[in-house]
């Protein structure tokens, strides 16, 4: 078993899911500094094993559900959607531990039932304002590149988190690549948001809102974004990296500036945002510039705008005045930059220079000029700066940063004097952070994200140095947004196969309610009927009775807890002849939705149900046999999946089951029917297998000296054509939360759908030379190999001990939702 170290963001985000705390940084560093067996789920038992998290003294419900969130990285105050189900498989034969593993399972497979994605991305900035009551209103960008509002909401007395991206125009197919928030005087709010697709070439379209009352509720932000004016003359094929606002010294006028590419090429604009169709005055910066960090207007003598940009892998900051009417500007560059500054604050000097503070390896401020830098604190005491702001009073001038150490931190420096004070650390695990502008100079409130990706207000009082911390609760968002009800019920009729049955199949298709009308629930230790046949179907709730659902204890006495095979559906011997040809007429393809954020995609999987599995066929040189009732067994799930893109709604691969194994193929080397354009597929005789061509698709067992194979053979005999009304049934499709369909009872049913043929192993030997003797009788090229022929036979099926019967293993077929590719890949 593999020891392997977690990240210092993965220790802080699980350690705050699993201990409902944000974690110190000297956890955090602890935590992230030693290996664990497998890696960050050896880090989830180490902290189930504390004290503190022994605590809690969790029930089964919310145990599960921390460790779920915790491997997910899921932080929600909300149940899981299946955490019914987990608790559920207590009751038969699964623990902790091994519901852990599953969890792991579904975690690498990339399928998710729940949002795990957060309005809060730590490496990027968040944005502060005040409503009219003084609280603070903060803008965020989610990991899904979506805007977010967190408002506080008067009615229920807490904050509400808002999808802002959600109310703009194709919001599901757009992700925001800059924006920037302005408050004029009477405490409006103006907000200008860069967008473009989510895949394919980022060129952008920029938004800008009216002006909204520092009284508007959160309906009112978001009819806002609903009217939301798209900024018309931005240069054609603009890719824009940064948009902001500012006002314009000495004007009743706010800009907005764009940094943008056209074709490669780096360039700032501004527009004054009340002109109507406003035309966007170019603000040329150097050629070699490959992105904006940063822009602000303002005046350096003349007005015109400050621009921080890198430049052949390093950064320069330079003030270019507007073009007078002679077409002439005058440009400063900043000399004596800290190393990898990536941020910048405009201060108030003398005369018409302002101070400019400057924040990468060390602080340094320009007073009043663009050379000649104060050393505010060294690169050794400052490294990494992400975050700059200076708070001047009349007694004291104080500068606040955040940098690699994540900690929030203060220097200040007395009027007067030559020298900056010690180094205050104010707070500790802080990843980004808003100062929320009030007015007030006795306090500074900052809206903060954590490590952990929690939100929290947090006010330092700079007269008493007391610090309060309150959290905002936030809720889990999809990275990518999955498809809607009515989305998924038109790709569900659009990839729809034509599936053709063996021209000898026997054991067709039925419904669910076809067999379990028919079939009863058996004690297959006792031998005797738990539930008897034509008692397990409720017609009124037209699903299966909750009796057959509910926990058996062990039959056996053997002190075992295993008992998944102690019950199983079965025909009665008398009723063989009605239900094992199936009732194909009216037989659905029952589909299961399985969601792939990381791919966009969504899977479909069409599951289709035999009442019986018929024998498998042996083939010797191309002469065949059937192999007694080796591989017979009753109630028979096969399926096929189709992936589909979310953005074209498109077929892209398909995965066709074959006894438990399969493959997973691209769309475009399979059969599609001419007329209509869908997929061709077709189920092998007696053990319904699927395959992309007909023919004996044989699967190669022995090969010395003679071949034999199982074959599976397949040809165009009855047609099933799923996309006709009503053959096809959306059952499970989790992830549209409280949208999604009601699951049928039977789909949880946990016992076992049908028996299998029970053959030992002298039956399975006897029945394999029966077989190869009926093509080749003895005294033939066979008698001096029969034994090595059947050895290796019964190997195969050691090692695959489903190759001869359906989905299952000996003791019967699996429920479906219980098998582990239910909820992860194939």
């Amino acid at each position: 078993m593999s020891t392997l170290l977690i990240t210092a963001s993965d220790a802080a985000i699980i350690g705050r899911i699993l201990l409902r705390r944000e974690p110190s940084t000297d956890e955090v560093k602890s935590w992230s500094a030693q290996p664990y067996e497998n890696g960050a789920v050896g880090f989830i038992s180490e902290i189930l094993k504390t004290d503190e998290f022994m605590g809690f003294n969790l029930d089964n419900t919310h145990l599960l559900a921390r460790i779920y969130d915790a491997i997910m990285k899921r932080y929600d105050a909300s149940l899981p959607v299946d955490i019914a189900y987990w608790v559920n498989l207590l009751n038969f034969e699964e623990t902790i531990d091994t519901i852990t593993k599953k969890f792991v399972s579904i975690q690498s497979s990339g399928y998710q039932n729940d949002p795990c994605g957060s309005p809060l991305d730590p490496s990027q900035a968040i944005k502060a304002i005040n409503d009219a009551d003084g609280r603070p209103v903060i803008f965020t960008y989610g990991t899904n590149k979506h805007l977010y509002l967190f408002k506080f909401n008067n009615s229920t007395n807490s904050y509400q988190q808002i999808d802002l991206s959600e109310a703009l125009p194709s919001a599901h197919h757009t992700k925001v690549q800059s924006y920037d928030i302005y408050t004029d005087t009477r405490g409006n709010a103006s907000v200008a948001v860069a967008v473009c697709e989510r895949r394919g070439v980022p060129v952008s379209t920029l938004y800008i809102t009216y002006p909204i009352g520092a009284s508007t509720d959160a309906v009112g932000w978001i009819n806002a974004f609903k009217s939301i004016n798209v900024a018309s003359g931005i240069p054609q094929g603009a890719v824009i990296s940064n948009v902001s606002f500012s006002a314009n010294d000495g004007a009743n006028t706010t800009f907005v500036i764009a940094s943008l590419a056209v074709q490669g090429v780096m360039n700032n604009y501004y527009f004054d945002m009340s002109t109507p169709a406003a035309i966007w005055q170019f603000l040329r910066i150097p050629q070699d510039a490959d992105k904006t960090l940063l822009s602000k207007l303002g005046s350096y003598i003349k007005p015109g705008i400050w621009s921080l940009y890198y430049v052949n892998k390093d950064v320069a900051l330079t003030f270019s005045s507007f073009q007078d009417k002679y077409g002439k500007t005058i440009n400063y560059n900043y000399d004596g930059l800290p190393a990898n500054t990536v941020t910048f604050v405009v201060s108030p000097g003398s005369s018409n220079v302002p101070n400019m503070y400057v924040g990468g390896d060390g602080i340094s401020v320009y007073r009043s000029s663009h050379s000649n830098p104060e050393t505010v604190l060294l690169p050794e005491a400052a490294k990494g700066i992400s975050f700059l702001k200076v708070s001047i009073t009349a007694e004291e001038e104080f500068v606040w940063y955040i940098d690699n150490s994540q900690s929030l931190k203060l220097v200040s420096k007395l009027n007067g004097a030559t020298a900056w004070g010690n180094i205050e650390i104010v707070d500790t695990a802080v990843s980004e952070i808003a100062v929320v502008e009030s007015g007030v100079q006795t306090a500074v409130t900052f809206a903060a994200i954590t490590p952990s990706r929690a939100l929290e207000i947090r006010v330092r009082n700079l007269q008493t140095a007391a610090w309060t911390s309150t959290e905002i609760p936030s809720s889990a968002v999809w990275d990518e947004m999955p498809l809607s009800l009515k989305e998924l019920q038109t790709a569900i009729k659009d990839a729809a196969p034509i599936i053709y049955l063996d021209t000898e199949e026997q054991y067709k298709s039925s419904t669910v309610e076809f067999y379990l009308r028919k079939v009863g629930l058996w004690n297959t230790v006792k031998s005797t009927w738990e539930l008897p046949k034509g008692s397990l179907w409720d017609n009124t709730a037209n699903d299966m009775t909750s009796d057959a659902l509910i926990p058996r204890a062990r039959s056996a006495n053997d002190g075992s807890t295993k008992h998944s095979s102690d019950y199983t559906l079965k025909i009665d011997d008398a009723d063989y002849p009605l239900i094992i040809p199936g009732h194909p007429d009216d037989a659905p393809l029952y589909v299961h939705a399985k969601f792939i954020p990381e791919e966009n995609s969504t899977d479909l999987v069409f599951w289709i149900f035999y009442p019986y599995n018929g024998p498998g066929t042996l083939s010797l040189s191309g002469k065949t046999n059937v192999l007694g009732n080796l591989g017979v067994h009753e109630g028979d799930w096969e399926h096929v999946l189709m992936r589909v893109d979310n953005d074209s709604k498109q077929v892209t691969k398909v995965y066709l089951s074959q006894h438990d194994s399969g493959d997973l193929i691209p769309k475009s080397v399979l059969e599609t029917d001419p007329s209509t354009g869908r997929i061709v597929l077709y189920s092998s005789r007696n053990g319904h297998a699927f395959y992309s061509t007909p023919g004996a698709n044989q699967k190669v067992l022995f090969d010395h000296l003679i071949q034999v194979s199982l074959q599976n053979a397949t040809s165009k005999g009855a047609v099933l054509n799923t996309y006709e009304d009503g053959r096809t049934q959306l059952v499970s499709a989790q992830f549209l939360g409280a949208g999604a369909p009601v699951e049928p009872k039977w789909l949880n049913f946990p016992w076992r759908w049908g028996k299998y043929s029970e053959m030992s192993s002298s039956d399975v030997s006897d029945a394999i030379k029966s077989c190869l003797e009926s093509i080749e009788p003895p005294g033939g090229i066979l008698s001096p190999i029969i034994n090595e022929i059947i050895g290796a036979i019964l190997g195969k099926i050691a090692v695959d001990k489903n190759l001869l019967g359906g989905e299952g293993n000996s003791a019967g077929p699996q429920p479906i939702k219980f098998k582990d590719s239910w909820f992860s890949k194939e």
